[in-house]
């Protein structure tokens, strides 16, 4: 079972105060690697402001009495963080991907900021219990927004087509597997979660998982 921790508040503020620096610093990497591809994709925008949007809800979001302390939680959520924010751009490929992926990658942005309007404050890097989400798109789905954002990269991948980004995204998908199953962990302690797993059955694509 997923640690969880139920500790002082200093002890939470640190924890708290770690997660937002180092998202903060791996999407300032982000910026760096991407910003001057804008002008000759402006869909990579879209990757850029999607990430971004992260980057300002775990700064703003409110802290939790619930949060895995278990090192393999903390480990995969920000190597998935920061290994999605490897991939380098690229030029876009003619042809079906140079209309199919912006319409992938746009479909994703709206799918993952749905799920955040619905999670406002509610949003964390690390497996946590902040509030149990039942309606909208996550009636849907029980993790709508990694639903949002593996839409997001594969057509991202798709615009900036490279061997590196290609192994990038597939680690990447990896490891946004093994962080859903954290949640579920930790989350699956909550009877509220419970009862939201038993209507609400499939975790990212109904029908399928």
């Amino acid at each position: 079972m997923t640690q969880s921790t139920r500790t002082s508040k200093g002890g939470l503020q640190r924890l708290d105060a770690i997660e937002r620096i180092a998202i903060t610093v791996i999407y300032a990497f982000l910026l760096y690697r991407f910003a001057g591809s804008v002008g000759d994709n402006r869909f990579n925008l879209a990757y850029l402001v999607a990430e971004g949007l992260v980057v300002v809800m775990v700064l703003c979001r409110r802290s939790t009495d619930q949060i895995s302390i278990a090192p393999a939680d903390w480990a995969v959520a920000f190597g998935g963080s920061f290994v999605g924010m490897m991939l380098v751009p690229a030029n876009p490929l003619p042809g079906v991907l140079a209309w199919a992926a912006p319409a992938v990658v746009t479909v994703g942005l709206v799918v993952s900021m749905l799920a955040k309007l619905q999670l406002r404050r509610s949003f964390g890097i690390v497996a946590a219990n902040r509030g149990i989400k039942t309606r909208g798109v996550y009636a849907l789905v029980r993790h709508p927004m990694y639903l949002g954002y593996f839409l997001v990269y594969f057509g991202t991948v798709a615009m900036n087509v490279t061997i590196w980004n290609i192994v990038v995204v597939g680690l990447w998908t990896g490891l946004q597997l093994v962080r859903i199953a954290a949640e579920e962990r930790l989350l699956r302690t909550d009877p509220a979660y419970q009862q939201h797993s038993r209507l609400v059955r499939y975790r990212l694509l109904p029908g399928i998982y």
